[in-house]
């Protein structure tokens, strides 16, 4: 697992964090070696600076490094997953086609599930020559952030 993080202008504080999965639990990401980008949180006092998107890039940095020509993510379901899904689909990540899942198994049409954070939507990005297809930031140089 990789991780990337931001800090705070003193260091002291970390506003902003993920990891890349380099083997993530979900079967057909793991089967064709898709790395995934997992826990990315941002403190709420640092929202809606691009922090996300930065780490995001350089996520996207690492799968490339890594010679992975896609990138995955699974996002919650419910409103307080509304900015992740909505910054996703800004920056081209698309479903994977597979299914809604639950602790990383398809969802059974039918079937009832809890609304929790095991309820996802996997999704992709595919890299474009040497960048990931739709990228636009900048990346961060050495995962510090002096914010």
């Amino acid at each position: 697992m990789a991780d990337a993080k931001c800090s705070s202008p003193s260091g002291d504080t970390v506003i902003a964090y993920g990891h890349l999965d380099l083997q993530p639990p979900y079967p057909p990401f793991a089967e064709r070696r898709i790395p995934a980008i997992s826990d990315l949180v941002v403190a709420e006092h640092a929202r809606r600076r691009g922090l996300a998107t930065r780490l995001i890039s350089s996520f996207q940095d690492m799968a490339r490094e890594r010679a992975c020509a896609e990138i995955g993510v699974g996002v919650g379901l419910y409103k307080d997953y509304g900015a992740a899904q909505r910054l996703y689909a800004k920056l081209s990540y698309i479903p994977d086609g597979r299914s809604i899942t639950c602790r990383e198994t398809p969802v059974d049409p039918g079937a009832s599930y809890r609304v929790d954070d095991d309820l996802v939507l996997q999704s992709v990005f595919r890299r474009s020559g040497d960048r990931f297809a739709g990228s636009k930031t900048r990346p961060l140089n050495n995962l510090e952030l002096p914010f």
